[in-house]
């Protein structure tokens, strides 16, 4: 995809309201703006014209956690670290652990670029509305 493509999709996906697709590794990728609670505006991903749960369980590998977001949050609270810090050192093997979370849900359509411009090899613009 081109840069002036990017724009159309970050803009299409900026307002209260919108829509893109675009194919990513053959696969088609919609990206739907809109609301998911009182005031929580975001961007929704559909891959291949669906979003399944399970991608986002802890349990199995699935191939289309890589179309969506991830990120990563301590296990414990920083509260509950500081505590565990104070025990002797061979019980703090696990203080800073980390989980892995994938979101269907995008904050803005910089991030959406970003992301995709790193894990995927062939980006096609399809359609964008808005």
């Amino acid at each position: 995809m081109t840069k002036e493509d990017w724009v159309q999709v970050e803009k299409a996906l900026s307002g209260v309201y919108g829509f893109a697709k675009i194919k990513a590794d053959g696969r088609l990728v919609s990206f739907s703006r809109g609301l998911i609670g009182k005031n929580r505006l975001v961007i929704a991903t559909y891959i291949d014209g669906v979003f399944e749960f399970k991608w986002v369980l802890r349990e199995g590998a699935h191939l289309e956690r890589s179309y969506l977001k991830r990120s990563e949050k301590f296990y414990y609270t920083a509260a509950e670290r500081a505590k565990l810090k104070k025990l002797p050192k061979k019980y703090q093997s696990k203080i800073d652990k980390k989980i892995e979370q994938f979101s269907p849900f995008w904050n803005s359509g910089a991030e959406i670029r970003r992301h995709y411009q790193k894990t995927f090899a062939s980006i096609e613009l399809v359609e964008v509305i808005g």
